[in-house]
């Protein structure tokens, strides 16, 4: 892969910090005492991307934490399947905020007023149409 189509990538990771952030200041979350850091007075899930993707960058590198830090906020990476439809029911029970996805499930969830929205894409460079998801609880 070259040095240019990676860029595209870390600048998405990048990009997430301040939606992060806004989720942050909008949102509110009784989770903390599940993740036993009861410091954070509030708690953002978010789909564990292993390392693989723009989100990986920043949970690798510690961007997230870092940027969270001063709001009062940390992010708990949940480790699940990475497709939309078979997390469903994590965003109905309130177990998962934030997940990567493709557009078409997602867009189809919409359309039968599933609880959730796009609130960022990925520039599709590489032809892979993909964005972020969230329910209306994470604030964002």
């Amino acid at each position: 892969m070259s040095r240019f189509r990676r860029l595209p990538r870390a600048a998405a990771a990048l990009a997430m910090i301040p939606l992060a952030g806004l989720a942050v200041a909008c949102g509110s979350s009784d989770s903390d005492s599940a993740a036993g850091n009861s410091s954070a007075d509030f708690t953002l899930k978010v789909f564990d991307p292993g390392n693989s993707g723009a989100i990986a960058v920043g949970k690798r590198d510690g961007t997230y934490d870092e940027a969270l830090a001063p709001l009062g906020a940390k992010i708990e990476w949940v480790k699940t399947t990475p497709g939309f439809s078979s997390n469903l029911k994590l965003f109905n029970s309130g177990e998962l905020d934030i997940q990567t996805g493709a557009y078409s499930p997602v867009v189809g969830a919409l359309s039968k007023d599933v609880g959730v929205r796009i609130f960022a894409t990925s520039d599709p460079y590489n032809k892979d149409q993909a964005g972020i998801i969230a329910t209306p609880e994470s604030g964002i």
